[in-house]
């Protein structure tokens, strides 16, 4: 189970968030890169996720301080920390990479396939605190395929919702008879369900 808390005891998370995860690692000597292709697939329980106005700013200020850094290397060059011996070696000629624990490092490129399964998602964004609430985006049945092609340096994404919901959560907007921005259902079960 997970849960998340900010420096102001706030949830971020409503109830904690269970995961099934399961890894399925194909050998190398596979025929081809589909079929050697590490597979994730990550089964997440409801979420439901707050965001206040403080939360948002400090998201915000982390990738902007980030991100925005002209210089944001810890390092000048690959051969700063390099041991004496490594450095001649790479001066000879000979680009053989060394990882901290002294031996050689080997990079297996292999494609990996990560699909996320949510029975609910939801963000509740608030003004100054979660009990102040603005707006509800929630979704069931949620998926997002991440494919990370390392043999072509491409990402895919593909993401499905089922019935999204955008509700008022106002205080305001108490014992109205729409408190829906958006409402997009299944009304049918038998049909083939709406996918965004």
């Amino acid at each position: 189970e997970v849960t998340m808390s900010c420096s102001r005891s706030e949830n971020i998370i409503d109830d904690p968030i269970s995961m099934n995860v399961v890894v399925n690692m194909a050998p190398l000597s596979a025929p081809t890169a589909d079929d050697a292709a590490m597979r994730i697939n990550v089964d997440i329980s409801r979420a439901v996720f707050f965001m206040t106005s403080n939360h948002y700013s400090q998201a915000m200020t982390t990738l902007d301080l980030n991100i925005g850094e002209i210089n944001n290397f810890l390092r000048e060059t690959d051969e700063d920390f390099l041991l004496e011996d490594q450095q001649v070696e790479v001066s000879r000629g000979n680009t053989k990479r060394m990882t901290h624990g002294g031996v050689e490092e080997i990079i297996v490129k292999k494609r990996m396939y990560m699909n996320f399964r949510f029975a609910g998602i939801c963000l509740e964004l608030c003004k100054r605190n979660i009990r102040d609430p603005l707006m509800t985006i929630a979704a069931v049945e949620s998926e997002v395929q991440l494919r990370l092609l390392s043999d072509s340096d491409e990402t895919k994404v593909n993401a499905t919702m089922l019935d999204l919901i955008v509700e008022d959560r106002r205080h305001i907007s108490a014992g109205r008879p729409f408190r829906n921005v958006m409402q997009q259902l299944n009304a049918d079960s038998d049909s083939d369900r709406d996918v965004f």
